[in-house]
């Protein structure tokens, strides 16, 4: 196998192994939400180039939340998950949110919050994120 190959199949691995982490993050997520009671009423919308992790109903708001959930395998105190919720990121969800909201003609509340997973435990939940800097 030639370099070049070879660094393909690493990247290829390194997806794989991230999309792997980033999927048990979302059930551990999933199962959180349903504990505290909420709906959960979809998974990893895909619209266009953009994806909304988890859709989900939380009935003592009375409001939909969209979740962004951001995993880690490992804890390190320097590097929290929530660090990688950046303004590109807040764009993008911004952005999915929006087409959602028009795709389904969905004018009641919402909110956007954010859910960090390290080493298989949910280890932050914050709430109604505000997406004003992602305009």
């Amino acid at each position: 196998m030639d370099y070049s190959a070879h660094i393909k199949n690493l990247r290829r691995l390194a997806q794989k192994e991230k999309m792997q982490t980033g999927g048990l993050g979302e059930d551990l997520a999933s199962i959180f939400l349903k504990k505290l009671g909420y709906e959960v009423r979809q998974r990893n919308i895909r619209l266009g180039k953009d994806e909304i992790d988890i859709l989900a109903f939380d009935p003592e708001d009375k409001v939909l939340v969209f979740v962004e959930v951001k995993t880690r395998k490992r804890s390190d105190v320097d590097y929290g998950p929530e660090l990688d919720f950046h303004h590109r990121k807040k764009k993008r969800l911004k952005r999915a949110m929006d087409k959602w909201i028009v795709e389904n003609n969905y004018d009641d509340g919402y909110r956007l919050d954010l859910l960090c997973v390290v080493a298989g435990k949910v280890t932050a939940h914050f709430k109604e994120i505000d997406l004003q800097s992602a305009e």
